[in-house]
Formats: structure tokens, sequence, C-alpha cells
């Protein structure tokens, strides 16, 4: 059965869903990315993204900084890297001393270095705004288990690193990945939480910006595609390829620092 409404109930709606005149937090949540939250808001609830990128160009990074950007409880499903690899990430933003530094033996690392990376750790000891799960298994099944106990802990927004590391349909690879996306919608629908799924471009001339048909998946609302500067290799582009909000064609960049984390570039200085 068809619902009838008249344009006088989506105007009503749009008052209460987006708190126009006062009355709390708009339905919207931020993603933590501070030019896309300034564009289009953030989110809303059960709708989902995809930032697709290159390989290499630092997918996993740029989302731990909208992680470590966000007003909200953060929830990331990952089964790219493990808890050590994501807290030396996290110490390296909130310290400036590169993760890779604290890899080597420890009298590579200054007493400069250890004062910083002490701080840092007791800075990041009673965070508990930024929830990570790491499925034993990269599967369909495990996915949605990790996705309804990030949901369960307060997470008001789920990452998802990243789509092409799943399996578990048996169908053809295009097809795999389809369904896997698909099951993540499902569970963020469900869960009434946005979600944001990282994602690899098909093979592609890098040499030029990607479009949407660079993209292995297809029917999602919003789209970041991510892809590196040929000028400068610490430069990272971005671009919202579309959105249901509005914002289609914004750009932005983030610059990859000392301590190898991506910080926003300040829009001023952007150049395209």
């Amino acid at each position: 059965v068809s619902n009838v409404a008249t344009l006088a109930d989506g105007v009503d709606d749009s008052v209460v869903t987006f708190r126009i005149f006062g009355g709390g937090r708009s339905d919207i949540v931020p993603t933590g990315l501070g030019p896309v939250d300034r564009v289009i808001g953030g989110l809303f609830g059960g709708s989902t993204a995809i930032l697709a990128a290159d390989t290499g160009v630092g997918k996993s990074s740029l989302l731990l900084t909208a992680c470590l950007g966000s007003p909200v409880k953060v929830g990331v499903v990952s089964a790219e890297d493990m808890a050590d690899v994501v807290g030396s990430r996290a110490l390296a933003a909130v310290s400036g001393v590169n993760s890779l530094k604290m890899r080597r033996p420890k009298q590579k690392l200054t007493d400069k270095d250890l004062e910083e990376l002490r701080v840092a750790q007791n800075s990041l000891a009673g965070s508990d705004d930024i929830l990570w799960s790491f499925p034993s298994r990269k599967n369909i099944d495990h996915m949605r288990e990790s996705i309804r106990a990030l949901v369960e802990a307060g997470a008001e927004i789920v990452w998802l690193d990243y789509i092409q590391k799943f399996r578990g349909t048996g169908q053809d690879r295009r097809n795999e990945v389809g369904a896997i996306f698909t099951a993540f919608q499902e569970e963020c629908q469900e869960a009434g939480v946005p979600g944001i799924a990282l994602s690899q471009f098909k093979r592609r001339d890098q040499s030029r910006m990607p479009s949407l048909s660079d993209m292995k998946e297809s029917g999602d609302l919003e789209n970041i595609l991510v892809w590196a500067s040929k000028d400068d290799p610490k430069l990272v582009n971005c671009r919202i390829a579309k959105s249901t909000y509005g914002g289609g064609g914004i750009r932005f960049q983030y610059r990859r620092d000392d301590s190898g984390t991506l910080r926003e570039v300040e829009y001023d200085d952007v150049e395209w």
C-alpha cells in the first residue's frame, strides 16, 4: 500500500528532523571528516556511504583521522589492521612521533619521543568514544556480529575497513563484494545508525581524478572519492562525488605529516 503525504507534511518532518527551531541535536550524525560535516552536516541514522580510494593512498589513516575528530561515539569493524597497529597510529597522531619509528629498536626513540608518547598514552587511556571490533573471521556473518556488538556498546556511527577484505557468499567476486556491502547496509538500517564502508577502486589510470564509474559498488547514496596528488605524495585529494543532501562535487584535501597522520588542509590553502 502506498502512503500519500502533502508537501506540508514533508515540511513539518524536516523541521523536526533538523531541529530547525531548536530542541536538541539534529538527527544527522557527523562523520568526523570536517569538510564533509561542514558541507552536508553528516549522515542520517540507517543511511550508508562509501569512501573509495586507490590502493595505498591511506584509507585506514583517513578513517582514524575521522574517528579522532568525531564528536560522537564511533565504532570500527576492522579486517585490515589489528589492535597494535591501530594503537600505534593513534599514539602517532596524538604525540607527533611517527608510528614506524615505534617499531624500531627502542634506542631509536629519543627521550623527547618517549616523553611525548607517555603524554599521548595518558591522554588516550581514558577515551571510550572510539570502539574497535576485530572479527576473527573475515566473512559476512562475523561482520554482522561485529556491527551489532559495536552498536550495543553505544556506537552512533559505524565504519567498515574494508569491503574487499571480507568474503563468504561463494559467488563470483563482483557479486560477493556487492553482497558484503548489502549486508553492511542492512545491519546499519536495522540498528538505525549511519555506516561508512571503505572500498578500493577498480584498476584504473591513477593519473586522473577518479569518477563513480571507478567504484566496484553501485546503488549507494553517498560517495566520497579519495586519490593521491600527482605532484605531492603526502597530499591526499577527496571529493564528494554523490550526495543525497547536496554538496556533490565539493573537494577537500588532507596532508600526511611527519607522524604519518593525515591532517585536514585549511580550505583557503587548497589548490585545484
